[in-house]
């Protein structure tokens, strides 16, 4: 059982630099993700790879040219991020990160704290990215945010560290909320790993 109060996600997004081709780069985000899958460092609980239609932040067009990705990688907290970041480029997951890294043109990250919901990385295909309405309670809008799952799975997280510009909430489920909401950017996710 996953503790939501501890339960971190590093998220980074990145797109290949061109001549690289989307499917090889794909490959190479799959090894990257089933090495640290196989032989994950104390802590982690799980990662994964997608394409995605957009970044929160940017509007489509400006993604057009090139593929985007994101990734996800969950951890128990935040003595275990410092673990996978230290893992991540040391053997068994160097040669794999460093054949991405080496294939990456641009990158940017957050971290995020669970607050609603069982992260459940592979069923995941949309995220909501929404920024939080001033006087809100931090834990209310994250309630307010699960309330709109079709599904009654969805996940909750909230911006800890503003590594990038990302807004400060994030919904994810296998599909889109039920009600729109103003100033926030659906997101669908395609599988990679």
């Amino acid at each position: 059982m996953v503790d939501a109060a501890a339960t971190l996600a590093y998220v980074f997004w990145h797109r290949p630099a061109p001549p690289v081709a989307p499917v090889e780069y794909e490959r190479e985000l799959a090894r990257f993700h089933g090495s640290l899958r196989d032989a994950g460092p104390v802590g982690f609980l799980g990662s994964a790879a997608y394409r995605v239609s957009r970044v929160p932040w940017t509007e489509p067009a400006a993604e057009a040219a090139s593929a985007v990705y994101v990734d996800w990688y969950l951890v128990e907290d935040w003595a275990a991020l410092g673990r996978l970041n230290e893992a991540a480029v040391a053997p068994p997951h160097l040669r794999p990160h460093d054949e991405v890294a080496r294939s990456a043109a641009w990158g940017t990250a957050t971290v995020l704290r669970l607050r609603a919901g069982g992260p459940a990385l592979r069923s995941d295909r949309c995220e909501r990215w929404s920024a939080k309405p001033a006087g809100v309670p931090g834990a209310s809008f994250a309630e307010e945010l699960a309330r709109e799952d079709p599904d009654g799975d969805a996940t909750v997280w909230q911006r800890q560290l503003a590594l990038g510009p990302a807004p400060e909430f994030c919904r994810r489920g296998r599909r889109p909320p039920t009600e729109s909401r103003a100033g926030a950017v659906g997101t669908e996710l395609r599988p990679v790993s």
